[in-house]
C-alpha cells in the first residue's frame, strides 16, 4: 500500500513514538479527538511522561473544542425564558435545569447565571 507505513514489524517503543507523532500532528492540525485517540494508543504500547502530558493537554483541548461547538445565545435565551416561566409557577426543580442547559449552551451569558442563583436560594427556603 503506497503512502502507508506498517508497524507489525516494529517493536512496542518504535511503535508508541510513531503514535505520539500521529497524535501531534493531529493537535497542530486541530484534530483533538483524533489526536487522544493516537495519544491513547501511544501509552498502551508505551507508557511515557511526556505522551501523558500530551494527552492530558489533547483532552482539555477538545473538552474545550466542543464546548464551543455547543454554544448557541439564541437556545440559551429560549431556554432561559422556559425557566424563567417554571421559575414564575414556583417549579423550582425544573427550572434550575433549564437554567444550567442555558449556561451549557451560553457560558457567558450572565442572566442564566443570576437567575439560577435566585432560584437556588428560592430552593433554599
Amino acid at each position: 500500500m503506497e503512502g502507508t507505513f506498517e508497524t507489525d514489524n516494529v517493536d512496542f517503543k518504535t511503535r508508541a513514538r510513531i503514535l505520539q507523532r500521529k497524535g501531534t500532528i493531529f493537535m497542530k492540525k486541530k484534530l483533538f479527538k483524533e489526536s487522544v485517540e493516537a495519544f491513547e494508543s501511544s501509552l498502551f504500547e508505551s507508557k511515557t511522561d511526556v505522551v501523558k502530558d500530551l494527552l492530558i493537554d489533547a483532552k482539555q483541548k477538545f473538552k474545550d473544542w466542543e464546548i464551543i461547538q455547543n454554544t448557541d445565545p439564541e437556545l440559551s435565551d429560549a431556554k432561559n425564558k422556559e425557566a424563567n416561566t417554571l421559575y414564575k409557577e414556583k417549579k423550582y426543580p425544573e427550572a434550575l435545569k433549564l437554567y444550567e442547559d442555558a449556561i451549557k449552551h451560553n457560558l457567558k451569558g450572565a442572566k442564566a447565571y443570576c437567575n439560577k442563583a435566585v432560584c437556588l436560594m428560592a430552593l433554599m427556603q
